[in-house]
């Protein structure tokens, strides 16, 4: 994938899953003549049809086109299929992952396909300030809603932020008598 992406082509995971959704193996997706065509990094192996094609995930669901592909491929397990695949295996993620992986497919069908994961797969840090900045615009709208809730509903005169701040750098930074 980093390969592919060093020189300009759009490359992302493709993890292939058994029957509990835990992955079997990991295959590359590669956006080539304008569909992402599948790529075994392990086996140095593009799969293609009889006719020299390069195949898609879709295409390789049919058992005939993988038999196809892979017949001249030695050693190749007959396990690893296309019957359950992911960009993204949000199971992963202790407790919310099955029910992420659910909310976000309600919300829009095609989001796994559409987001280049793999960066942040790849990049746990830059996962984690990515999730940080969101989290962080989270805690920000929140009391946003409960500054306007205290202050229209309530009648509660708050402290302004900085006027905390000013308070704090006055409080440090002078001197004591």
């Amino acid at each position: 994938m980093n390969l592919a992406r060093s020189v300009g082509v759009g490359a992302r995971r493709l993890l292939l899953l058994d029957s509990t959704r835990q992955s079997k193996h990991v295959l590359a997706e590669v956006y080539l003549g304008e569909r992402w065509v599948v790529v075994d990094p392990s086996y140095h192996f593009i799969f293609r049809d009889a006719s020299g094609q390069m195949l898609t995930r879709q295409q390789l669901l049919d058992p005939r086109k993988l038999r196809e592909a892979t017949q001249k491929l030695p050693n190749y397990p007959a396990n690893y299929t296309f019957e359950r695949t992911a960009n993204v295996r949000l199971a992963r993620i202790p407790r919310v992952g099955v029910l992420l992986r659910s909310a976000l497919t309600a919300i829009w069908p095609a989001w796994e396909e559409n987001i280049a994961w793999t960066l942040l797969l790849e990049r746990e840090s830059l996962l984690f300030t990515i999730a940080a900045a969101l989290v962080l615009c989270a805690l920000l709208a929140m009391r946003g809603v409960l500054s306007w809730y205290g202050d229209r509903r309530l009648g509660v005169q708050r402290i302004r932020l900085r006027e905390q701040l000013a308070r704090a750098g006055v409080a440090l930074f002078s001197n004591p008598r």
